[in-house]
């Protein structure tokens, strides 16, 4: 444990490094690079050959980065539906939504306090709508 995590104190330190690298390549997300023949996500290659990260760094990121797409797009969906019917989804589609939450975070394993960390900073500054 320790200081200098700021608000971001109580998680280990490798699982701050994590959240800090993702929050660094967030706004990579969705975009990919050529690589030899084949198209790569920007925030792998980032990672492996501008920071010489690990395969575990990149495959973390990546998970972390398309788990608050879907996370943030699962939002947009609520919030956007939520003026139709009265301000509330349907029992049905409120069912799919939290299904689709919990299988994302699921997906996430470990990863999924730093998955919502982030997408929550994005919705705080609008970027999922």
């Amino acid at each position: 444990g320790g200081g200098g995590g700021g608000g971001c104190a109580g998680l280990a330190k490798e699982t701050r490094r994590l959240l800090y690298l993702c929050a660094a390549l967030l706004p990579m997300q969705g975009l990919d690079v050529a690589s030899g023949k084949k198209r790569i996500p920007l925030a792998e290659h980032v990672i492996r050959t501008g920071l010489k990260g690990t395969i575990k760094d990149a495959q973390e990121t990546q998970m972390v980065l398309q788990a608050v797409g879907q996370l943030s797009k699962l939002g947009a969906r609520v919030y956007n539906n939520k003026g139709e019917g009265g301000g509330v989804l349907s029992q049905e589609e409120d069912e799919v939504c939290k299904m689709e939450c919990a299988q994302c975070l699921r997906k996430c394993g470990e990863l999924w306090r730093i998955s919502l960390l982030l997408c929550l900073c994005r919705e705080g500054e609008g970027g999922g709508r």
